[in-house]
């Protein structure tokens, strides 16, 4: 079967993109139906400049951060960021170095009332928590988006509705009125992801947070599912894997770049997050060809 062609509304200034499309051509009036969706590793070069847009689309913020112009008002964009636009609503997305975003755009009767069930209105943008709370769903929509049997359609529209769901009990205010813990918590956990490298301890983010061990224990108790020790280890973790996947870099080699002495330690705690052990990721993941 020859390959569908990518509409001419993806972004091009991308570093890396797993996205799907179905029916583009689907009418506004009917059933909920999801039209296109995907992830996306945006670049510094990343730019998006639209007055419009033809269907009500969902954007996600996983990692890194932008700038979003939307309906008149700017905003800065950061982990956990989610805003929604619809045919008439501009709006212009840019990226800082390199920024991963889900988005899932959909069509139907429904649409704009799952929008507004939400907590989210075209034109509009709020930050949910943990940052990452919508990034599962996400990912099963992509895998179900780009499969070809009969049931895709319908499970497309079922994970698209429970994301509006879940985006709903996530959701937490973005203006100055936001609680100063939440305010707090949203500053650490961006700072364990933007420096993550040079971090090992919960003291160390306490410290570079400029606030105690303690109470960075509590903001964390209070609004993730993960202490920040925890956060600060998978992500060296996702980040030795993705290393040792796309690299000839040696297993120790790999723990020393996350902040590992002990090759040892690192593959019992690379296995712990990843479920195998270093070597067997890179047999995993290793080209058919090599």
């Amino acid at each position: 079967m020859k390959a569908k062609r990518a509409p001419a509304f993806f972004a091009k200034e991308v570093t890396g993109a797993r996205r799907f499309f179905r029916d583009l051509a689907a009418s506004s009036v009917g059933a909920l139906k999801v039209v296109t969706g995907g992830v996306e590793q945006c670049g510094a070069a990343y730019l998006i400049n639209r007055v419009s847009f033809p269907f009500p689309t969902i954007e996600y913020v996983a990692r890194g951060h932008g700038d979003l112009v939307i309906a008149d008002r700017t905003y800065e964009l950061g982990p956990g960021s989610v805003f929604a636009y619809k045919k008439g609503v501009p709006h212009r997305i840019s990226a800082r170095g390199q920024m991963l975003k889900y988005f899932v755009a959909f069509t139907g009767t429904e649409s704009l009332r799952l929008l507004k069930s939400g907590g989210v209105e075209p034109g509009g943008i709020t930050r949910i928590t943990p940052a990452d709370a919508l990034t599962g769903l996400f990912e099963e929509l992509v895998w179900a988006g780009t499969r070809a049997d009969p049931s895709s359609a319908d499970y497309c529209r079922k994970i698209l509705e429970c994301l509006a769901m879940r985006l709903q009990a996530a959701t937490t205010r973005t203006d100055e009125s936001e609680p100063v813990p939440l305010r707090k918590y949203h500053h650490c956990r961006e700072t364990i992801e933007a420096e993550y490298l040079s971090l090992h301890s919960a003291k160390q983010i306490a410290a570079r947070c400029r606030i105690s061990a303690v109470y960075l224990s509590h903001l964390f108790q209070r609004y993730d599912h993960q202490t920040p020790y925890r956060l600060l280890t998978r992500l060296k973790m996702n980040h030795a894997a993705a290393l040792i996947q796309q690299s000839d870099m040696l297993v120790k080699q790999a723990a020393e770049a996350v902040g590992y002495a002990d090759q040892f330690h690192f593959s019992r705690v690379f296995r712990e997050f990843l479920g195998v052990p270093p070597s067997e990721w890179r047999r995993m993941n290793a080209s058919p060809d090599a």
